[in-house]
């Protein structure tokens, strides 16, 4: 199994609350989202992605063909902290990494996730590549708001 496809088992991958459909697999693509706002709640840590880049595919989301979305998303991470240079928000994500006990992901989180265990999301924001950590155990990532239709996403030959 892919990477991916493994997150998308992982985090029971079946994107049915986006609106567009209820049959198709949903990630969050961290490379085109923006964190627009990180706040502390009790022990909780929640990265606000306004929007997120959330690909929709009846295959696995970032490689097959679907859909693009854009979506408000609330990471939230339990027992949370956060290392590095936030800087000042909002603030465009160039690239991230998740993982979850001893497996990684590249740049997609699958929706709808409820995972726990020790987390760590990494972020790398623009404009100077920037390192973000956020550590917890256990990451949710809820909606907020609708999604709305960005483009047709198909894979590269």
């Amino acid at each position: 199994m892919s990477p991916k496809g493994a997150l998308i088992e992982l985090c029971s991958g079946k994107g049915y609350y986006l609106g567009v459909s209820d049959k198709l697999n949903a990630a969050i693509e961290l490379h085109d989202s923006v964190v627009a706002e990180i706040s502390h709640l009790d022990r909780t840590v929640e990265i606000a992605l306004r929007p997120a880049y959330v690909h929709q595919s009846a295959g696995q989301p970032g490689i097959d063909d679907g859909i693009g979305l854009v979506q408000n998303v609330i990471i939230a991470v339990a027992e949370g902290s956060v290392t590095g240079d936030v800087g000042e928000l909002p603030v465009k994500i160039l690239d991230g990494d998740f993982e979850v006990g001893h497996q990684a992901f590249h740049n997609m989180l699958a929706l709808p996730c409820d995972v726990a265990g020790s987390v760590t999301l990494t972020l790398f924001l623009s404009p100077d590549n920037r390192k973000l950590v956020i550590l917890g155990k256990r990451m949710i990532i809820r909606l907020d708001g609708q999604a709305s239709y960005v483009e047709e996403f198909r894979r590269r030959q």
